[in-house]
């Protein structure tokens, strides 16, 4: 009897201990997910947890481009992995910075083999001084601004800080200078006149793969779009990252037909005050029978090229 009362309370302390130890790995789970965002020290994140084992949280397959377009708001950030490489096209606003520098360490980037800045404003290099810290940059490409149009915002200089701080130095990005990335080939369309504009400053990219075309705006406007259709007349692309977030200051409706995207992109945040994207814009691109992928409505959008086709995958539908 004694016996059988000490094995119905054991199994009661089993079963407690059992509950106990649940609840604190669900709990756990809870806080090593959510110090993505909390940032406690004491506390890893999935990712810590992953370069302990030896493991990337997420790896591209080999031979397929992916590009990811955070959302990140009413700002550009865009990161390309090919063949274990790694890239980044702008840094997002000025508080982007953690979320940025997150999503590339969830995607497993050690070293960013090239970043460009696509111009100074601070919707595009906000979070580039902490990306600057994070990891290691092979290749940092900007545009280089006209002699007495070098900003001087505090953004700006933060990013210069950085720079020289980890050793980056510049690279000017030159009309048709070509770059090897894994099986892709990013090249510069931008760069033919020198603009005033910061917006038209933007480093403008063509990265290709296989038979798929990426073509990457920044915040370049019509003029610049006319300028390169000049000097690119058989220009094509399978996909679109809009420029200007929609703007009606970019998307003229001949530079839309003549590059002919399958897919286009547009990096806008949810109500924002600028109201992009315009309807002009959307309307250019409903015409040219274009399927749009926004930000503020799709949050992140992967695409993902195996050379021959393009996949896309919001975050939201």
């Amino acid at each position: 009897m004694a016996a059988k009362r000490q094995r119905h309370v054991w199994n009661r302390r089993k079963k407690l201990i059992l509950r106990v130890v649940s609840i604190a790995i669900a709990v756990f789970c809870v806080l090593v997910t959510a110090n993505d965002t909390l940032h406690i020290p004491f506390i890893p994140t999935w990712q810590s947890l992953y370069a302990d084992l030896g493991l990337n949280h997420a790896t591209v397959p080999e031979g397929q481009l992916t590009v990811t377009v955070l959302d990140v708001g009413n700002a550009d950030s865009i990161l390309l992995q090919c063949n274990g490489k790694s890239a980044l096209i702008d840094a997002g606003e000025n508080g982007d910075d953690d979320a940025v520098v997150d999503a590339l360490k969830r995607a497993g980037v050690e070293t960013l083999e090239y970043v460009i800045a696509t111009h100074a404003d601070a919707d595009h290099i906000g979070g580039m001084d902490t990306v600057i810290r994070s990891f290691p940059i092979q290749n940092f490409l900007m545009s280089f601004m006209p002699e007495g149009h070098t900003p001087t915002t505090r953004t700006y200089e933060r990013m210069l800080e950085a720079m020289v701080e980890c050793d980056v130095t510049p690279i000017e990005a030159e009309h048709n200078a070509q770059y090897a990335f894994g099986d892709a080939t990013i090249t510069i369309l931008s760069g033919l006149s020198d603009y005033e504009d910061t917006n038209d400053q933007s480093v403008v990219c063509l990265v290709s793969h296989g038979e798929m075309d990426f073509l990457f705006m920044g915040d370049a406007g019509k003029e610049v779009e006319r300028e390169i259709l000049s000097a690119h007349p058989t220009l094509q692309a399978e996909v679109l990252k809009v420029g200007h977030h929609g703007s009606r200051t970019s998307s003229d409706g001949s530079f839309v037909r003549s590059i002919s995207p399958q897919i286009a992109v547009i990096t806008c945040g949810f109500q924002n005050a600028y109201e992009h994207p315009h309807t002009e814009t959307l309307q250019v691109l409903e015409r040219n029978d274009v399927t749009v992928y926004r930000c503020d409505l799709n949050g992140t959008i992967t695409l993902t090229s195996d050379g021959k086709t393009v996949t896309a995958q919001p975050e939201r539908e």
